[in-house]
């Protein structure tokens, strides 16, 4: 890895006037709702039909369909991808990233689990697990941005090296980010049997030269397990040029190491 000081554990904060993900979150998840003012933590009083997650549904409930099939996510990914260019890309020293497309939305509902319970196979650790153990590369750096007040029984819970077995329950609020390697760190969650409901969401990003390492065969034959998504350029992943603070993406039918070719780029723009 380039920078193998970005596998090291970092907590910090963010703006959350200028990048207000709580109350996008909230205008998708409770935007139409009729009932009674709601804060995010106690989304489960809703009533909402749940099931306790497993490896085969882990993004399969009420509150997962609400984020990914919103008309107001484009929004949020608008303000993700300022987000990205004003917070994260500094921490990186490439001109061009590797940044997680869309982030991936997490809830951990009361008497339920955020990571499946079947994931790693360890009741006392539900989900334990690292990224690299389902297809993700091992120059990956994690972000983990939680929405509402966590607390031990409702967190992510991390080693703070590769093998150390520290589980730690990281202990955050709105308006913080941690950044961790979440590809060889372990990383689990535990029944939420205390409460309130935490919200959050997370995404993954490495230096376009940590990315150009990787072998194309491979990345050919790897998709995200549960959704199947390719883990290219295009798909799982866009590509971000810091000098023209452009996101684009190479053709889905081309993954080749170094590509730097305009004609099998396509600009994203902003939604």
């Amino acid at each position: 890895m380039k920078q193998p000081e970005l596998t090291k554990e970092h907590l910090f904060d963010y703006d959350t006037n200028r990048f207000h993900f709580a109350q996008l979150i909230y205008d998708i998840l409770l935007g139409d709702y009729e009932g009674p003012a709601l804060p995010l933590e106690q989304l489960h009083t809703m009533g909402k039909p749940s099931h306790v997650l497993t490896f085969s549904n882990d993004q399969n409930l009420y509150f997962h369909h609400k984020y990914y099939n919103s008309p107001r996510l484009p929004m949020l990914l608008k303000v993700y991808r300022d987000f990205i260019k004003t917070v994260i890309a500094p921490q990186f020293v490439d001109s061009h990233l590797v940044v997680q497309a869309k982030p991936t939305f997490r809830i951990h509902l009361p008497n339920n689990t955020a990571i499946p319970a079947d994931i790693g196979g360890d009741p006392i650790r539900p989900g334990l697990h690292c990224d690299a153990d389902y297809n993700h590369p091992d120059v990956e750096v994690n972000f983990w941005v939680p929405f509402t007040q966590c607390y031990p029984s409702n967190t992510l819970h991390l080693e703070s090296q590769p093998g150390k077995r520290d589980f730690r329950p990281m202990v955050l609020s709105n308006g913080q980010v941690l950044r961790f390697w979440g590809a060889h760190c372990l990383h689990h969650n535990q029944m939420n049997d205390q409460g309130p409901t935490r919200v959050s969401f997370d995404f993954r990003v490495m230096n376009k030269s940590d990315w150009d390492t990787i072998d194309p065969a491979w990345l050919k034959q790897m998709a995200t397990v549960q959704h199947k998504l390719k883990l290219t350029l295009g798909d799982y992943y866009m590509l971000y040029n810091k000098s023209t603070q452009q996101f684009s993406h190479h053709c889905k039918n081309r993954v080749s190491r170094g590509d730097t070719n305009p004609a099998s780029t396509a600009a994203i723009s902003a939604p």
